[in-house]
C-alpha cells in the first residue's frame, strides 16, 4: 500500500466517525435511535438491504465459486434475489407492529419476555462470534497489504481494535441512522468499483489470451475460446458445481 491507498483509509474512517458525530445530533429519544425516527426514504430502505445481504466476505466467496464452478459461482450472493420478496412482506408486518427491535417483536409475537430476552441473549452471543469472525478476516487481509508490523507491533494488534473502536464509535453514537447512512456509502462504493473492475479484468485477459489488436472489449471472446461452454451457465450444468439445476 501507498500513501494514496493510507490517505483514502483515514478519509473513510473521519468520514465514518463524522457521520456518527452527526446522526447523534439526531438523536432525541428510543425511537430515533432504534428506528431513526420512522423517517428513512425508499433510498435509504434499498441500500440497508443491499447493506444486509452483502459483507466483506462476499467477493471473496464469489471469486472462490466462480474460479471454480464459472458463472454458477454468482448464486453465493446471488441466493438473495429469492429472499427479498420475503422481505418486502414481512417489512410492513414489522412496521405496523411499531416494535423497536426484534427483542420487542419476540414479546408481542408470543406475549412472553422470556422470549424477547432469549431474542438477546442469542443476539448477543451470535454477533459476538460473526463479529470475532469478520475481525478475523480483516487481519488476515491486512497483513499482506500493510506488511506484518505496523508502529511497531503486529498489524492485527494494531488494525482490529482500531477498526473495532472507530465502528462501534459512530455505532453507539448515532444509532440506526448512522448505520444505515454507512450502508448507503458502503453500497454506492461497492457497486461503482464492482464495474470499474470489469475492464481492468477483460483487459487483463486479452493481454494473457489474446492476439495482436485486441482490445479489452475482446475479453468476452477470448474468455468463451478459453473456456469450455460449462462455464457460462448460470444454474450449473454437466461440469461439477455446487449450484446445479436438472
Amino acid at each position: 500500500m501507498n500513501f494514496a491507498d493510507y490517505l483514502v483509509l483515514f478519509l473513510y474512517f473521519v468520514g465514518m466517525a463524522g457521520i456518527g458525530f452527526w446522526a447523534m445530533r439526531q438523536v432525541k429519544g428510543q425511537e430515533d435511535y432504534f428506528m431513526g425516527g420512522r423517517k428513512f426514504g425508499k433510498l435509504m430502505q434499498t441500500f440497508a438491504a443491499f447493506g444486509a445481504g452483502t459483507g466483506s466476505a462476499d467477493p471473496v466467496n464469489t471469486a472462490r465459486g466462480t474460479f471454480a464452478n464459472g458463472m454458477s459461482g454468482m448464486w453465493g450472493v446471488m441466493y438473495w434475489l429469492f429472499v427479498t420478496p420475503i422481505y418486502w412482506i414481512s417489512a410492513v408486518w414489522y412496521r405496523r407492529m411499531r416494535c423497536l427491535t426484534l427483542g420487542d417483536w419476540f414479546t408481542e409475537r408470543y406475549e412472553s419476555k422470556s422470549m424477547g430476552v432469549a431474542y438477546a441473549i442469542f443476539g448477543c452471543f451470535y454477533y459476538m462470534v460473526y463479529g470475532a469472525m469478520l475481525f478475523t478476516a480483516i487481519g488476515k487481509v491486512a497483513v499482506p497489504l500493510m506488511g506484518p508490523e505496523l508502529f511497531g507491533m503486529q498489524t492485527e494488534y494494531v488494525l482490529v481494535p482500531l477498526v473495532a473502536v472507530i465502528v462501534t464509535f459512530y455505532g453507539v453514537l448515532g444509532g440506526i441512522t448512522a448505520a444505515y447512512w454507512t450502508d448507503l456509502i458502503q453500497g454506492i462504493c461497492i457497486i461503482l468499483l464492482s464495474i470499474l473492475l470489469i475492464p481492468f479484468g477483460l483487459n487483463a485477459v486479452v493481454k494473457k489470451f489474446g492476439v495482436t489488436g485486441d482490445t479489452w472489449t475482446d475479453g468476452f471472446r477470448v474468455m468463451h475460446e478459453q473456456l469450455p461452454a460449462s462455464t457460462f451457465e448460470i444454474v450449473g450444468g454437466s461440469a461439477a458445481s455446487e449450484f446445479p439445476l436438472y
